[in-house]
Formats: structure tokens, C-alpha cells, sequence
């Protein structure tokens, strides 16, 4: 028997081989980084989040500026319509013009027709937005019916009086020509203008 293995008891021997068991594994985590390892997990799962949030920015982004692009092309689209109706109308004459009794005058006198009295602006009819309903008259008496209808058919035509509208005739006979004993009508007729209010 050995004197060594005597002289230690059994637990006490134990004892210390727990105790250097418990050193070396307190010893292995010490040299194991494992704060290192941690750390490394989290930046990763930042990262991570970092990065999909980035993706759904950028994703809202993108869709802000289709639906920009989209309502940029409706106005574009608006603008270029506005455009195009302002040329129709100022093709049809819708500026405010103080000349036109002076043209339906003329327009009679060229057709051979010669108004009872000058022809005149009435008044004001209706209002929409920005328009403005203009009314005129003019009255013929004992005149020959060709150059009224002549007179009537020029107002439509006629670029001096581009937008103008007969709103109403009345037509009756007059007396007749001496000379040739035909009858002569007297008519009486209302124009409407849309013009821009001023």
C-alpha cells in the first residue's frame, strides 16, 4: 500500500479534484470570447433589420413617385385640353367685342338689306363661369326676303361675326313693292354671343 494514497483521505482528495475540475472550466470560459460571439450575433440581426427596412423605403419611394409621375402626366394631359379649348374658342370668337353691331350692320348692307333702325346690343343674357351671354337685335321692315336670308346666312358665315347665334326670327309680310308689286317682309331677330366676361 502507499503511504501517499494513506495519508490523504478519499474526500479530500475528491475535493481538490472538483476544485481544479471547476478551475479549468472557469478557465476555459475566460479564454472562450463568448461576449464576442453575442455582439456578433446582434450587429448581424441589426443588420438584418437595417437592410429590410432600407428594401421597404426604398419599395415606398418608388411607389410615391409612380403615383407622382401618374397625377404629372394627368395634368400634363389636363393643361394640354385647356390649351386645346382655349384655341377652339378663340377660333369661335369668344373675346368680348364691341364691334359686332357694326359688323351685323355691315353684313345686312352687303347682303341688300337695310335695317329700320341700328342695329344694337340688348343686353345680357345668361352667365356661366367665365362666359357671358351678349344679345343683339336687329328689325328690317318692307324689305326683299332674298336679302334677308342672304343677311341671315352671313351672320353664320361670316369671320367678322365668328360665335354669334340667331335665337330668334319672326317674320311677317310687309306691304309691297310698288314698282313690281311683290311682297316685302318686315323681320324682326335676336343674336346671342358667349364672349369672356370683361
Amino acid at each position: 500500500m502507499n503511504t501517499l494514497e494513506n495519508a490523504i483521505p478519499a474526500s479530500v482528495s475528491e475535493q481538490a479534484r472538483l476544485d481544479l475540475t471547476m478551475a479549468a472550466a472557469g478557465s476555459e470560459r475566460a479564454n472562450r470570447p463568448r461576449i464576442f460571439v453575442v455582439g456578433a450575433w446582434v450587429l448581424l440581426i441589426g443588420a438584418g433589420l437595417y437592410a429590410i427596412s432600407g428594401v421597404t423605403a426604398r419599395t415606398a419611394a418608388l411607389g410615391k413617385v409612380s403615383t407622382a409621375r401618374q397625377q404629372a402626366e394627368k395634368t400634363i394631359t389636363l393643361v394640354n385640353e385647356v390649351k386645346d379649348l382655349k384655341a377652339r374658342l378663340t377660333a369661335r370668337g369668344v373675346d368680348y367685342n364691341p364691334q359686332i353691331p357694326v359688323f351685323l350692320d355691315q353684313l345686312a348692307r352687303d347682303a341688300g338689306a337695310q335695317p329700320d333702325k341700328a342695329i344694337s346690343e340688348v343686353g345680357t343674357g345668361d352667365t356661366v363661369a367665365t362666359m357671358q351671354q351678349r344679345r343683339y337685335r336687329a328689325s328690317f321692315v318692307d324689305q326683299n326676303p332674298t336679302h334677308l336670308l342672304a343677311f341671315l346666312n352671313a351672320t353664320q358665315e361670316s369671320p367678322l361675326t365668328a360665335g354669334i347665334e340667331i335665337t330668334r326670327i319672326e317674320v311677317k309680310p310687309g306691304n309691297p313693292d310698288p314698282a313690281t308689286g311683290q311682297v316685302r317682309w318686315k323681320l324682326d331677330t335676336d343674336f346671342a354671343r358667349w364672349e369672356r366676361k370683361r
